[in-house]
């Protein structure tokens, strides 16, 4: 079966494939991301709508994906959900651990610190151009 480039976001045609997150072979669960790609607007991870087997990439990094065209072939346990295109409209949003206060029981009133969230390239904030950029001169965000 093929999966095609899902819609990436309102006005958004196009993106560069950053990085491959499978290969062929590799067994995928639906959620698991597949690739990193870079539109005008953001680096986002494109998650799988399907659980199955990789059996071939059709795109290379650095190559500029369309909308609608064959992103990777595989053979599944599953078909596509519907909900892909949601799922792939999400962009770098990741829980941050912020203080609450519970409101009942026990600990009423009293703070509630939630889990960190390791995001990992995430956890640098920069903008899909510097990601870009730093990418191409060989930097790591993460040490400068």
């Amino acid at each position: 079966m093929d999966f095609h480039v899902p819609e990436l976001g309102e006005g958004l045609y196009e993106a560069e494939l950053v990085a491959w997150k499978v290969k062929p072979g590799d067994v995928v669960k639906p959620g698991q991301s597949l690739a990193e790609v870079l539109t005008d607007k953001a680096s986002m991870d494109l998650p799988a709508p399907f659980a199955g087997r990789i059996d071939e990439l059709c795109a290379e990094p650095g190559q500029t994906i369309r909308v609608g065209e064959v992103l990777l072939r595989y053979s599944g346990a599953g078909a596509e959900q519907p909900a892909a295109t949601e799922t792939a409209k999400t962009t770098e949003s990741a829980p941050s651990a912020k203080a609450a206060v519970a409101e009942t029981g026990p600990t009423a009133g009293k703070p509630v610190t939630a889990p960190a969230v390791s995001t990992g390239d995430l956890a640098v904030r920069a903008a899909p151009s510097v990601r870009l950029m730093a990418r191409q001169l060989g930097i790591d965000l993460r040490q400068v």
